[in-house]
């Protein structure tokens, strides 16, 4: 699956447990958190692929167990200073999209609760 695929997965998953959190019940919050460890394990694979360049060790896994460590450090370990920075803030911004995502179903799932 192609790098961009992860992404909107990933953003995806964020609005659909926004709305089944609230809606449904809290605790599928722990389904949400293994799919996104499975779906930054495949994305940091693929990032190495289609850069076809040597894995930094245990990157994939670190990106999985514990993202907001695991993909700075891939980012500064797999690229050069200024692109690792490039990279960073686009994490960033793509967060707050996912963040942003979550909310609003979140909200939307509230609203038609009450």
């Amino acid at each position: 699956m192609e790098i961009k695929y992860y992404l909107i997965w990933i953003a995806i998953s964020f609005a659909v447990f926004g709305f089944l959190e609230t809606a449904v019940d809290p605790d599928l919050a722990i389904i949400h958190i293994i799919l996104l460890a499975m779906l930054g394990f495949g994305w940091c694979k693929e990032d190495v692929r289609a850069r076809q360049i040597v894995e930094p060790t245990g990157s994939a896994l670190l990106v999985a167990a514990i993202a907001v460590l695991g993909v700075p450090l891939y980012l500064f370990r797999s690229r050069p200073a200024k692109e690792a920075w490039v990279g960073l803030l686009k994490c960033v911004g793509f967060l707050l999209l996912c963040t942003a995502a979550y909310v609003a179903a979140s909200f939307i799932a509230e609203s038609m609760l009450y």
